[in-house]
């Protein structure tokens, strides 16, 4: 059960889903993971310094031609991993 703060509200997770849905809120898989190599930026967030990969091996094949140059050795980096983006058109432009 989901309340508002005030306690004035609440939605059961059915109700809760069925609004997100209506307000255009996507439920994105947690399994569908993409890989990357990857740097912790001076404010503590971690970058990653490639375009990502579909699975692990790929990221860590990349990360090791990374480690061969001296700019990327120095920044340390490590494999990192995020959900997998699910892209949706905003608007679709016809072609003819």
């Amino acid at each position: 059960m989901i309340r508002e703060v005030d306690g004035s509200h609440s939605l059961g997770a059915a109700a809760l889903a069925e609004a997100l849905v209506e307000r255009g809120v996507t439920f994105e898989d947690p399994k569908a993971r993409v890989y990357a190599p990857a740097t912790v930026r001076s404010d503590g967030t971690v970058e990653p310094v490639t375009n990502p990969f579909g699975t692990r091996a790929e990221a860590e094949q990349e990360l090791a031609g990374l480690l061969g140059d001296d700019y990327y050795r120095d920044r340390r980096p490590f494999i990192a991993t995020a959900i997998a983006p699910a892209w949706r058109a905003v608007d679709l432009v016809d072609v003819e």
